[in-house]
């Protein structure tokens, strides 16, 4: 049997921003271990803080691909734009991949210095400083940061009808049945009371934007073809308060 280590022990409340601190220990004892209350734990790489703003997490990431950027700009002298494009994928536009899921949720500040980040790395590559973001974008055929996260929960989801994912994945979604026999696929949206911990949810916005994909996307025939299609999906068209807070 495998032994825990009580030094890698971490404790962390989630608590709406209205409740006070009052009820919550700073510490707890364990078979004569302490064990301290942190606002912030670090799981799998990823810094989880207590209001779930994942402020933190968002400036490790940006540090570090601004360091890696810093070296592109000092590169690109010598360096063709095939060249240096690849290098901004592999080392740039990797920060902004690694479980982009899980912190999707976070501020629109957080957002916007993103967006701002990789905005910069792509006039670097294309020694562009005239055109706008959303000229970039098309000049290298990538998305915004926000609306590959969101193309990442839609294959999610996929994966989840077709049975390719863990089972704690699958219990996050639930098809709809019906009586009738429906081609199309669509999700039950579960009742979500809050926004910062309901609505602002992989269980909830994952699902909402899924139902509105078309009929095309849902029923590819296999994950190739569903990367494929969403590939050059344009984002959700849905202009619900939701929808319009996350993008």
């Amino acid at each position: 049997y495998m032994k825990a280590n009580p030094d890698k022990f971490q404790v962390l409340f989630l608590k709406p921003p209205w409740k006070t601190n009052s009820n919550i220990p700073n510490c707890f004892s364990l078979d004569s271990i302490t064990i301290e209350v942190t606002k912030e734990v670090k799981l799998l790489g990823v810094i989880i803080d207590d209001k779930l703003s994942f402020a933190t997490q968002i400036s490790k990431i940006c540090k570090k691909a601004g360091k890696q950027m810093n070296a592109l700009k000092r590169l690109s002298i010598d360096l063709n734009q095939s060249d240096k494009m690849l290098i901004f994928n592999s080392f740039i536009l990797s920060n902004f991949n690694y479980c982009p899921i899980v912190w999707h949720f976070c501020g629109k500040a957080s957002i916007l210095k993103m967006e701002k980040l990789q905005e910069r790395a792509l006039r670097y590559v294309l020694n562009d400083n005239e055109s706008m973001y959303d000229e970039l974008l098309k000049i290298c055929e990538i998305d915004t940061l926000t609306l590959g996260r969101i193309k990442k929960m839609c294959l999610e989801v996929y994966k989840i009808f077709i049975n390719r994912t863990p089972p704690h994945m699958q219990e996050l979604i639930t098809l709809k049945e019906t009586d009738y026999d429906l081609r199309n696929q669509y999700c039950v949206l579960p009742l979500k009371t809050t926004v910062r911990y309901g609505l602002h949810s992989f269980s909830y916005y994952a699902p909402h934007v899924y139902n509105n994909l078309s009929y095309e996307y849902k029923n590819a025939i296999n994950i190739k073809q569903f990367k494929k299609l969403i590939k050059s999906w344009a984002g959700p068209t849905c202009s619900c308060k939701i929808c319009s807070m996350t993008l």
